[in-house]
């Protein structure tokens, strides 16, 4: 096969999104900016 093939096949099959993981993401990515406000309130 030749490289360009198997490039292709590649991005075809990045069209689907991986909802879990990026809800996972997104959910801990609130919880560190939740994390770090409430430390700067108990800071202040």
């Amino acid at each position: 096969m030749r490289l360009s093939t198997i490039l292709a096949a590649e991005q075809k099959s990045q069209e689907v999104t991986d909802w879990a993981g990026r809800i996972g993401w997104v959910v801990g990515l609130l919880l560190f900016i939740a994390l770090v406000y409430w430390l700067m309130r108990e800071g202040w």
